[in-house]
Order: structure tokens, then C-alpha cells, then sequence
């Protein structure tokens, strides 16, 4: 490119204006992207715990002569929902 000295100042300057917009909205956008995918595993983490806690349920119901109170202690999970796991079974 020919150009003078005003002229290559005056792109330069734009380029590295340009450049330091482009990181100003680079930043926010990435830290959404983060916090949703930490908000989308914490999400993932509990579901998975929570169908490990009734397939545990199942299976004690289904093998072993324990109260609902003791299975609700062994799992984690609420009577009522204990109750309702038996139902479907």
C-alpha cells in the first residue's frame, strides 16, 4: 500500500482501535459462554445424581424389606417420591 505517513498513522490507528473494540465484546460473550456451560453441568450433575438416587430406590424396594423412611435416609430422596417409584413399579 502507498501510503504517506498521515495516511498509514490514520489506518494504524483505526486497526487498533478496531482491535480493542473487538476484545471489549469479545470478553463479555465469552464469560456468558462459560457460566452457562458451569450453569448446564451443575444442571446435568444434580439430574444424574438424582436418577442414581432413584434407580437405588428401585432396586432396594424391589430386593430388599426396607421402610420407606430407611430408603428415603439411604438415598436422599422424599417419601412421597419413594411412594411413587413403588406405584410405577
Amino acid at each position: 500500500l502507498n501510503f504517506t505517513n498521515v495516511e498509514r498513522d490514520i489506518y494504524e490507528g483505526r486497526l487498533k482501535w478496531l482491535r480493542h473494540e473487538s476484545l471489549i465484546l469479545e470478553q463479555p460473550f465469552e464469560k456468558g459462554i462459560k457460566k452457562g456451560m458451569e450453569k448446564g453441568m451443575e444442571k446435568g450433575m444434580e439430574k444424574g445424581e438424582k436418577q442414581k438416587a432413584q434407580s437405588i430406590a428401585k432396586k432396594l424396594l424391589k430386593n430388599y424389606t426396607l421402610t420407606l423412611e430407611e430408603i428415603s435416609q439411604i438415598t436422599g430422596l422424599g417419601k412421597t417420591e419413594i411412594d411413587a417409584l413403588k406405584y410405577k413399579m
